[in-house]
């Protein structure tokens, strides 16, 4: 992808301008039937210009939203009927709210589907920064919107969810999960922001040549204690200072506001002083990215890049043109590394950098690190596994969001020793192929009592397998056998009582209100009574260490939390078989320890696991381990 050229800047503003005038138009229409007149010019113009398809690919999940906001207001309006919307003067109001936002999205997908993303905010950005800022988070919630509705969906049918049947029992699908949907995009916005504002910083006269904190202590909106209290920290110009602590011990929080968005995008109240260099590259845990494809991200950060070196540097030789959401999690940690780092910034702000990555990749963050140093760039760098930090590293550990002292990391565990019972799972010839990648020909069978550790390289095909065992992905070729019957054709939700599947992202499949209704839900989906629901769900997560946060919502949660609940979920239904992708990527030690207890628990009973992870402690843990590299098993 070549930069942006100058002198496309003028034509970029004035679609711009187009399309704000657009909106400005259908904001002030009242009337339904002259929106749906503008909506139709809207659309007639892109199909002038050969863009309807790109335009109307927004539409799906905002059509669902358009349709359920109406409903939504009429439900909350003060003084009327809770029927009001079914009568003729709601519906019409109902039809005014719903076209108009038809009407915006079809106006800025038309943006969208004639200007390259990245163009479009660069150009705005160089106009005004909080107007490229603003621009970017409103065309990128968008996407995200549409990719989190088919995302949650895939996830909650592992589950257990339905999307046959009736109308009416396909409506209650889609509206379980649009409330989480639009939370989760919203989220996500809130990640977006945080990094566009280290990506487009505002200017400084004083920046220094280094990180440092004085007194620091920051106390989130709303909670009761400060997350980071009372911290001294020195980050000269060419040295590392690695931040350890277990699970909310608050080290993100402390990168954050040592990148200064805590209290500009994340609401808390901060006491003390900061200081940071005036170019910083961020890495967040989650690794968030803002665009559609790697070229994109990679080109917002320096549009004057030569991306085929730089790709080649961050081991993604040739995946220009690939869409972020197809990647693998560790080849999406590539891409937010490369953003961090493509433009040698002063100092760097690394959240989990090791997490997810192959043995390849975690030689690449030290090596990134080491370059850095030698160049001057100052570096703080989070992690949960002190054994990541480097011989003689300065080391910052946080307990409760203060300075501590480490304690001893828990024993490493050992291999499981177990007597193999009845085949539960067995695939044959199993086969799935995408454009870039996929599995081939594989042959695998995973006994009761075993936990087989599936490890290869990032992008190898480990979590397109499991997905083909759950039934979420339909193989081109290959049988899948469960428990002795063949269950390749059977659907994704009739085989969420035997097989359950933790997603990498944990998020993904978190969809309600409390982590004790989160972990009850798919037991009902399946026939469990509420109560009966209940029961299990408690039982899981007393054994997951989990009853004292039972009533909490789970985005209101660390992600250890969040990661430990989806596995609540999975294990309440006492499958026979666990797919498990990257289940330790936001635990610390101590956790990690927990996670083994219950799972060996589900063994000793009868259940069969298979884990993708590159993480040492599972595969040590484990039965026996399996390689997968380029889509075949190779041990």
């Amino acid at each position: 992808m070549t930069p942006s050229k100058p002198d496309a800047e003028p034509r970029v503003g004035v679609r711009l301008a187009l399309v704000l005038a657009a909106c400005a138009v259908l904001a002030l229409t009242p009337d339904w039937r002259l929106l749906a007149a503008e909506v139709g010019v809207l659309l007639l113009l892109a199909a002038a210009l050969r863009r309807l398809r790109a335009v109307l690919a927004y539409w799906r999940p905002v059509l669902v939203i358009a349709l359920s906001l109406p409903l939504v207001y009429a439900w909350a309006r003060p003084g009327a009927s809770r029927w009001w919307i079914f009568g003729a003067d709601g519906l019409e109001q109902g039809g005014v709210i719903a076209i108009r936002l038809l009407g915006f999205v079809t106006a800025f997908a038309l943006l969208l589907a004639t200007t390259p993303t990245r163009t479009l905010v660069q150009a705005a950005g160089r106009l005004n920064r909080d107007l490229g800022v603003m621009l970017a988070l409103t065309l990128a919630v968008i996407p995200v919107l549409r990719r989190q509705l088919a995302v949650t969906l895939d996830a909650q049918q592992s589950r257990g969810l339905r999307l046959t049947g009736s109308w009416r029992a396909k409506a209650g699908a889609y509206l379980a999960v649009l409330i989480p949907v639009v939370v989760k995009a919203l989220v996500r916005a809130r990640d977006m922001a945080t990094l566009l504002s280290i990506r487009t910083p505002k200017p400084s006269d004083a920046a220094a040549s280094g990180f440092g904190a004085s007194g620091l202590s920051v106390t989130h909106a709303f909670a009761a204690r400060p997350a980071v209290e009372d911290i001294d920290l020195d980050a000269p110009a060419g040295r590392q200072l690695w931040v350890t602590g277990g699970n909310g011990s608050g080290k993100t929080t402390l990168l954050l506001a040592l990148a200064g968005v805590v209290g500009e995008v994340v609401e808390a109240r901060v006491a003390g002083s900061v200081t940071r260099p005036a170019r910083t590259g961020l890495l967040l845990a989650d690794d968030v990215t803002l665009f559609s494809t790697v070229a994109e991200e990679l080109s917002f950060v320096d549009p004057d890049a030569d991306l085929a070196p730089a790709l080649d540097r961050f081991g993604l030789a040739g995946m220009g043109d690939r869409q972020l959401h197809t990647l693998s999690g560790g080849e999406r940690k590539r891409v937010a590394l490369a953003a961090a780092l493509l433009t040698e910034p002063d100092g760097l702000l690394l959240d989990d950098p090791f997490a997810a990555l192959d043995a390849s990749g975690l030689g690449l963050v030290r090596a990134e690190l080491d370059a850095a140093a030698r160049r001057g760039a100052a570096s703080v760098i989070a992690v949960r596994d002190r054994a990541q930090l480097p011989p003689d590293a300065s080391e910052l550990h946080l307990i409760a969001g203060r300075r501590g002292v480490p304690t001893p990391e828990p024993d490493a565990p050992t291999r499981r020793a177990a007597t193999p019972g009845e085949v539960v799972l067995a695939v044959e010839n199993l086969t799935h192929r995408y454009a870039s990648g996929g599995i081939e020909g594989i042959d695998l069978a995973v006994r009761a009592g075993e936990s087989v550790a599936l490890v290869g390289p990032n992008g190898a095909g480990k979590s397109t397998l499991l997905k083909s065992i759950a039934g979420l992905l339909t193989p081109d070729a290959g049988r899948v056998i469960l428990l002795g019957r063949d269950a390749t054709r059977e659907p994704v939700w009739r085989r969420a009582s035997e097989v359950g599947l933790l997603w990498q992202n944990p998020d993904d499949q978190l969809c309600r209100r409390t982590i004790r209704d989160e972990v009850a839900w798919p037991l009902t989906l399946r026939g469990r009574t509420q109560a009966e629901a209940e029961a299990s769900a408690l039982e899981a997560l007393d054994h997951l260490g989990l009853t004292a946060v039972a009533d909490e919502h789970p985005h209101d949660t660390p992600a250890s939390v969040r990661q430990l609940t989806a596995l609540a979920g999975v294990l309440a239904g006492h499958p026979r078989l666990l797919l498990l992708d990257e289940p330790t990527t936001t635990l610390d030690a101590a956790t990690v320890g927990v996670l083994l207890t219950a799972l060996n628990s589900h063994l000793d009973a009868g259940a069969a696991a298979l884990i993708a992870t590159h993480d040492p402690r599972l595969i040590a843990a484990a039965t026996r381990v399996v390689r997968l590299e380029d889509g075949v098993l190779v041990d």
